[in-house]
């Protein structure tokens, strides 16, 4: 379709469209439908789920109630514009739908908090200051040391899904994350099944007979052994 969406550049000459896509959300399917107006995939149903959520150190988390505080986006925001603020990131919103949907959740705060401008361009400011290109990357900035020092200078919180804090936590780190649940939800990773416009009846078929697939029983379990939720 010739379209080009900001933060991810251009396709090599030898890139192959895929007859079936699942990304990891459907923001992708909405910007791509923004720039080019026939891309018109089918289908689109969900086929896995994982929430977006703050991670944070634990002992930070500790320290603002979790687990068992009902913690929303505004008490965020305080600790993002306070005197002493948390060091936040974000991988770039225009690569990650996660972090793309942490930044909606926290701007939207900033701008029920009264509306005050001040708060809204601190926590931007927050976030373009800890911002990574790669999800990786972000990953490596938290502590790796139990020590108050190191906790104090690593990344005390950032956008991610379910899935990659459980992923994270498996590898046994010396300080493990804990996933804030915060008010109100923000949009979760939804994987959609999309069949791309203009494939052969054939493969037609055969992404019917893979979807099916990808919503049985077996294949959630086999989900849930990734860190993933089923759609429902």
């Amino acid at each position: 379709h010739g379209a080009v969406l900001a933060g991810v550049g251009q396709a090599s000459g030898t890139a192959v469209a895929p007859d079936v896509w699942i990304p990891d959300s459907s923001t992708w399917l909405v910007r791509l439908k923004k720039e080019a107006t026939a891309f018109a995939p089918t289908n689109g149903a969900s086929i896995a789920r994982s929430p977006v959520v703050v991670a944070m150190p634990q002992p930070i988390a500790s320290r603002l109630g979790w687990p068992n505080a009902k913690l929303k986006w505004t008490d965020l925001l305080k600790q993002v514009n306070s005197s002493k603020p948390l060091a936040t990131g974000i991988v770039e919103p225009t690569r990650d739908a996660a972090g793309l949907s942490g930044l909606m959740s926290l701007t939207a705060a900033a701008g029920g908090a009264g509306g005050d401008q001040q708060t809204t361009v601190g926590a931007l400011r927050a976030l373009a200051t800890g911002r990574s290109a790669l999800r990786n990357d972000l990953l490596a900035r938290f502590p790796k040391s139990t020590d108050s020092a190191a906790i104090a200078s690593g990344l005390g919180a950032a956008a991610l899904s379910e899935e990659d804090v459980i992923a994270y936590n498996k590898t046994k780190p010396p300080v493990p994350l804990a996933a804030l649940y915060l008010e109100p939800t923000p949009a979760p990773l939804d994987y959609p099944f999309a069949v791309l416009p203009g494939i052969e009846p054939d493969k037609a078929s055969a992404a019917r007979v893979l979807f099916e697939l990808l919503t049985t029983a077996d294949f959630r379990d086999r989900l849930a052994a990734q860190g993933l939720r089923a759609p429902d």
